[in-house]
């Protein structure tokens, strides 16, 4: 009997950029809707072990996907806020995957500028949870549910 799961396994690194009052949420063009800063998590093979694959920090995917949007480094490090396993449907695609996402956090002092030609918008975090608010995706609205459940939020 085979051990592989039914479906294909992403992990995804997802980084709050607060400030004190507001999330930024990252307009996705591929996806056409807003979110939060996410990346999948790099996984490469290791050119001195050739059997072994080596896997990137989650919170250096985080710090990459903030950095994504705001064009620089981050001192310090995102923080881990929740750690979300699931099976979701693809919006995109439509194909069934599992997702594991690490949601982490950022606070800056204030809004700062984002890189140039960057779609975003700084929401309160319950603008997450309003459905009458679109395009949010909802992955976004599922993350922000699980945080605001947790109180990380």
């Amino acid at each position: 009997m085979s051990n592989a799961l039914p479906f294909p396994c992403l992990d995804v690194a997802v980084c709050l950029i607060r400030s004190p009052h507001h999330v930024l949420a990252a307009y996705n063009l591929q996806w056409e809707t807003f979110t939060l800063p996410m990346t999948k998590r790099r996984r490469w093979q290791d050119p001195d072990v050739p059997i072994r694959f080596r896997e990137e920090e989650w919170v250096d995917a985080a710090a990459r996907a903030a950095a994504e949007w705001l064009g620089r480094t981050l001192r310090p490090s995102p923080l881990f806020l929740l750690d979300v396993a699931e099976y979701q449907q693809s919006d995109r695609a439509g194909l069934w995957q599992r997702y594991h996402f690490q949601v982490f956090s950022v606070t800056l002092e204030a809004e700062p500028a984002v890189v140039p030609g960057k779609i975003v918008e700084w929401l309160r975090p319950d603008d997450f949870l309003d459905d009458e608010r679109r395009p949010i995706s909802s992955t976004a609205r599922d993350l922000s549910r699980l945080l605001r459940a947790e109180g990380k939020v």
